[in-house]
């Protein structure tokens, strides 16, 4: 788990994008990049482009988001 500062510099980061209903566009590749970065963790998108994160690991792929 993150300590609170770079917990912190992460919601700093991504509240700073730019966004408006159907252009988030930067807050999406946000969240990608930062799920690539770990391997425990797989974003998936449903059919209304949804982000979903879920944990490799755990047997129910329990959501985080």
């Amino acid at each position: 788990m993150a300590d609170r500062a770079t917990a912190e510099k992460w919601l700093r980061e991504l509240t700073h994008l730019p966004t408006a209903s159907g252009l988030e566009g930067a807050v999406i590749g946000w969240v990608r990049r930062w799920v690539a970065e770990r391997d425990d963790l797989e974003v998936n998108a449903d059919s209304g482009g949804n982000l979903l994160i879920t944990q490799r690991r755990v047997a129910e792929h329990s959501p985080l988001l």
